[in-house]
């Protein structure tokens, strides 16, 4: 489980781990803070994600998007 309070800056999922399985090096699975790669990753990519059964979250960030 992961506690949202303790997160206090943007998560991205590191494409340079090292990972035998190509899926997994974008998704969930490998975030690290943003502060590890010290400002020298552009983020060109992003994952958004939600249960089924909130898919309200993906139209408020899908809203987001549009603007």
């Amino acid at each position: 489980m992961i506690d949202l309070n303790q997160i206090d800056e943007p998560m991205i999922a590191d494409p340079d781990v090292n990972n035998e399985d190509l899926s997994k090096r974008y998704t969930h699975d490998t975030i690290r803070p943003i502060s590890h790669y010290m400002a020298q990753k552009k983020v060109d990519l992003g994952f958004v994600g939600s249960c089924m059964v909130h898919k309200g979250d993906i139209k408020i960030v899908a809203q987001m998007l549009k603007i």
